[in-house]
């Protein structure tokens, strides 16, 4: 199952994007937005899944953010994927956010 992991964000200076997947839209951590993709797991197969990073010492010109994720192939529905969704930062535990409301028949 391929489920692809991505962020919108909006910046203070009114800039707007995604960083996902699909369109090879990896970005940077060291630059503009200063959020990066680490890779497309496009199998499942990878222990580690997606990586979200967001640049910590440049979230004061980040107005806000939006994490998502889709179901790319593999699953027909949400109720068959069992995903779970990890931010960590340096200052405190790991947020935990299980996939499990959904509605089937869409695919994010």
């Amino acid at each position: 199952m391929d489920l692809d992991l991505g962020v919108l964000y909006e910046c203070k200076n009114g800039q707007k994007g995604c960083v996902q997947a699909l369109g090879n839209a990896f970005d940077s951590f060291n630059h503009f937005p200063y959020i990066q993709l680490d890779h497309d797991d496009r199998t499942g197969a990878s222990t580690g899944g997606e990586n979200l990073r967001i640049n910590g010492n440049k979230i004061s010109e980040i107005e806000r953010i939006l994490v998502y994720t889709f179901i790319y192939e593999g699953a027909p529905n949400w109720s068959e994927v069992d995903g779970v969704i990890t931010l960590t930062h340096n200052n405190g535990k790991d947020i935990l956010v299980k996939m499990d409301e959904h509605r089937n028949g869409l695919t994010m």
